[in-house]
């Protein structure tokens, strides 16, 4: 059995983290627009059905 030896963070390590991190902050960032853009068309089309208009 070979042991792995724990080193410091390497070139290749530091950009799978980077890349990781990119990733999730898209993922969140999208679904949170998605989120958002919901909302707004709900709340929207509440205020026109419950306004003057309609």
């Amino acid at each position: 059995m070979t042991v792995m030896t724990v080193r410091r963070p390497t070139g290749r390590a530091l950009v799978a983290l980077v890349v990781m991190t990119l990733v999730l902050g898209a993922v969140l960032g999208v679904g949170v627009w998605w989120l958002l853009a919901m909302t707004w068309n709900a709340v929207w089309s509440g205020l026109l059905s419950a306004g003057p208009g309609g």
